[in-house]
Order: C-alpha cells, then sequence, then structure tokens
C-alpha cells in the first residue's frame, strides 16, 4: 500500500498570470491618421515594422486604421520605410556634440595609431609645377 502511494504522480499546480485588459484606452485628441505622426509613431519598432496588435493592445478595427494611416504616411514620406526617426536622432547627436564642444580626433593609420603632424614645409598649398 505505502508503495502505490509513493509512485502516485502528483498533481502540478499551474501558475496563471494575471490577464490585464486587452483594450488600449485612446485619448480623445489622439486621432488615427496619417498626419498625426507623433501618435503614428509610437506604433512603429525600431527597426520600421508595425507593431502586432498583441503588443499595441488595440480593438481589430483600430490596428486596421492604424496600418493604413502608417502606409499612407510612408508614401507621402512623412515616416521612413526602415528605420524609426534616424535623421532626428543624428540632428540631435550633432547638436549636443556642437554645444559640448567635441574636438575632432586625430586622424589614425591603417594600424590604428595616431597619425604624425608633418612640417609645414612638406605641405605645401600650391605645388611647384614643372614647364615641360
Amino acid at each position: 500500500l505505502n508503495l502505490k502511494k509513493k509512485w502516485k504522480k502528483k498533481k502540478k499546480r499551474r501558475f496563471f498570470k494575471k490577464k490585464r485588459s486587452f483594450r488600449r484606452r485612446l485619448r480623445q485628441g489622439d486621432v488615427i491618421h496619417y498626419t498625426n505622426i507623433s501618435f503614428i509613431c509610437q506604433f512603429i519598432s525600431k527597426q520600421g515594422k508595425i507593431l502586432l496588435r498583441r503588443v499595441n493592445r488595440l480593438t481589430l478595427q483600430q490596428q486596421g486604421l492604424l496600418d493604413r494611416a502608417i502606409k499612407q504616411a510612408r508614401i507621402l514620406c512623412l515616416v521612413s520605410f526602415r528605420e524609426k526617426n534616424t535623421l532626428i536622432e543624428k540632428k540631435k547627436k550633432i547638436e549636443k556634440k556642437k554645444k559640448n564642444g567635441v574636438k575632432k580626433q586625430n586622424k589614425k593609420d591603417f594600424l590604428g595609431n595616431p597619425q604624425k603632424k608633418t612640417p609645414d614645409i612638406w605641405r605645401r598649398k600650391n605645388p611647384i609645377k614643372t614647364s615641360e
């Protein structure tokens, strides 16, 4: 009798995650339209892909409107097809460098060593031309 009890399978308890509400409430001012770029960009990944409905937590109708709006904005060049806001990010980096006063680094040769500065005599603005 004791052997049978030992070999009986124990029931495993499964841990379920609490289900959050599926719908994402949109604010009254947020309109899904191709001209509303700041709102549309929230639903685009870093690679420029449209996020899934499951990730966005939108209804089927809202996701359909969002897809059409993003595609229209891409065709009209309001949103890039690939990366998300790369031009804006590059401009911000350049502005930060200008504010911080970052100096240009010295040029390096193919081995990665900094190049030595040549004397001014060797650098001629107007090279001597030989007459033929």
